[in-house]
C-alpha cells in the first residue's frame, strides 16, 4: 500500500470542471459532468476513505430513521450504506435487510491500521477489543490500582475487557514399559548405550494451552448473537454457544503463529 497516495487524492467535480472547455464552465455543464464520474468519485472513496482508512461512522440502531446515502455500521463489523431513496425507519438489521442497505466493507477498520496487528499480547488485546467494539480501556498497569492513597491489587482486570493470560496448565505424565514380563506396553531403553532410539526416566512438563483468551459474558453472547448457527464449531472445548468462540478464533488465527494451542474463556 503506497503511504501517502497522492495521485488517489481527487475530486470529481474539480476533474469535470478541468475536462470541460473554458467556454464550457457553466453550472449546468459543471453538473452534468459531475453527475456522471459521480459513480468514480463514489468507488474511489470507499476504496481509499472506508477500505484502507477506516470508518468511524454511528453503529446501526432498531428504530432510528436513515437518509438516503447515509452511512452506519452493523454489530457483525461491516460497513452499510442506506439504499433507499425516500429514507428510511430501520428495524430490520442491515446484513439482512439488503433490499434496503448495501454493504460497502466487511470492516470498519482499515487496512492501514490492520497491517500494524500482530501476535504480541498487547497487540492481539487492542484487536480483539477494537473489532468487538468493546469500550476503550486504560493502558495503565492493573496489577494495582489506586484510590486516592489506597492500593488494591488485582488478580484479573477491574475492567470489562477482552484480555490475554499465559496458561499453567501441565501436560500429565505417560507410561512406557522397561522389557519386564508383564508390560503393558512397547520397550524402549531409558538410555542411549548401544541405543539408537531412547526415552529418558523423565522430563520436564509443558503447557497444554499457550495461553489464554477471557471475553467477557456479554461481549460473548453479543458474538455468538451476530454469529449465523451455520458456523462449525472450531473447538469443542469453546464455551457454549460455540459458534462465538469460533469467530473469535477465525480473527486470532489471522495473527496466531502457525501451531498455537490456545483456549476461550468467559468471565
Amino acid at each position: 500500500m503506497i503511504p501517502n497516495p497522492e495521485i488517489y487524492y481527487q475530486t470529481e467535480s474539480q476533474v469535470a470542471n478541468d475536462l470541460l472547455p473554458v467556454q464550457r464552465r457553466k453550472p449546468v455543464f459543471k453538473s452534468w459532468l459531475t453527475a456522471l464520474l459521480s459513480s468514480i468519485q463514489w468507488c474511489r472513496d470507499v476504496i481509499f476513505n472506508n477500505f484502507a482508512d477506516g470508518s468511524s461512522y454511528d453503529n446501526w440502531t432498531s428504530g432510528n430513521t436513515y437518509a438516503y446515502l447515509e452511512r452506519v455500521i452493523y454489530i457483525d463489523n461491516g460497513v452499510y450504506e442506506c439504499q433507499k431513496t425516500t429514507g428510511l425507519t430501520s428495524f430490520v438489521p442491515p446484513n439482512i435487510d439488503t433490499d434496503n442497505w448495501l454493504k460497502i466493507a466487511d470492516s470498519f477498520i482499515g487496512i492501514r491500521e490492520q497491517m500494524h496487528y500482530t501476535f504480541q499480547k498487547l497487540w492481539l488485546e487492542y484487536a480483539l477489543n477494537r473489532i468487538y467494539q468493546v469500550a476503550p480501556f486504560s493502558t495503565i498497569d492493573w496489577g494495582v490500582t489506586f484510590s486516592g492513597i489506597t492500593p488494591t491489587a488485582h488478580t484479573t482486570p477491574p475492567y470489562t475487557q477482552i484480555y490475554i493470560s499465559k496458561t499453567p496448565v501441565l501436560l500429565t505424565n505417560f507410561w512406557l514399559s522397561n522389557g519386564g514380563v508383564e508390560a503393558l506396553t512397547s520397550f524402549m531403553p531409558t538410555n542411549s548405550i548401544y541405543s539408537h532410539y531412547y526415552l529418558g526416566n523423565a522430563y520436564a512438563a509443558y503447557s497444554t494451552y499457550q495461553f489464554t483468551i477471557h471475553v467477557p459474558s456479554a461481549v460473548y453472547t453479543q458474538i455468538a448473537d451476530n454469529t449465523p448457527t451455520s458456523v462449525p464449531t472450531t473447538d469443542p472445548t469453546d464455551p457454549a454457544p460455540q459458534r462465538a468462540g469460533s469467530a473469535i478464533r477465525a480473527f486470532v488465527n489471522r495473527y496466531a503463529q502457525a501451531g498455537s494451542i490456545y483456549k476461550i474463556v468467559t468471565y
